[in-house]
């Protein structure tokens, strides 16, 4: 009992001298993924937040996952520009696109928009394609390590609104490091993460054909 107590004085101690309060972010800007293609096409993007709790207005479209103290207390973790998760994610899939030669097109997704609203809207861009990142889960959950928990689908769709290819990731991560029981670990770990699971959907052979 005494080694437990003592356990969770370290980690509650651990994350105080690293800033562990209420209002710490996460970066979702950065870092931008790679597209293992070159492109010449024009792509609508678009980031759908399907996310539960953010649905039910339990938490804030900003909401990116939950900070724990050692004693358990639990603290809401944002995103550092302030604005929604499905923004920042939708500015970096323009970005990747724009790095590969595309012409990136940002469109407006709300969470309460029904899906098929949103394909019917895509008729109003003047794309080539439309590519469309939903997300069912998204939230890092971080007491004495960090988890990513995740479930996202990126399908892409034709000026008629068919769907030509189709790319999920869906699991838990354990983000495992040297300092992982800190915020700053955390701010970088969890981007790093986004940054891997988002390239191995955009460079699935089937979005890559379909994109081109």
């Amino acid at each position: 009992m005494k080694k437990t107590c003592l356990g969770l004085l370290i980690i509650s101690c651990i994350f105080l001298t690293s800033g562990c309060v209420a209002g710490q972010k996460i970066d979702y800007t950065a870092p931008i993924p790679k597209l293992t293609k070159q492109g010449n096409k024009t792509v609508a993007v678009g980031v759908h937040d399907q996310r539960p709790y953010v649905k039910n207005a339990e938490k804030f479209p900003r909401y990116v996952g939950t900070l724990r103290m050692g004693n358990g207390i639990p603290f809401d973790m944002e995103t550092m520009s302030k604005k929604p998760l499905a923004q920042d994610m939708r500015g970096v899939l323009v970005q990747a696109f724009e790095n590969a030669g595309y012409k990136a097109v940002p469109m407006k997704v709300e969470f309460s928009d029904d899906q098929k609203d949103v394909l019917i809207n895509f008729k109003n861009i003047d794309a080539d394609r439309f590519l469309l990142l939903t997300l069912n889960e998204w939230r890092n959950d971080s007491l004495y390590n960090t988890t990513l928990y995740y479930n996202a689908v990126l399908a892409v769709y034709n000026r008629a609104l068919k769907q030509l290819a189709k790319s999920k990731v869906s699991g838990r991560k354990d983000l495992e490091g040297a300092d992982e029981y800190t915020v700053h670990y955390i701010q970088k770990a969890v981007p790093k993460a986004f940054q891997e699971l988002l390239e191995k959907m955009l460079n699935d052979a089937k979005v890559q054909a379909a994109l081109h």
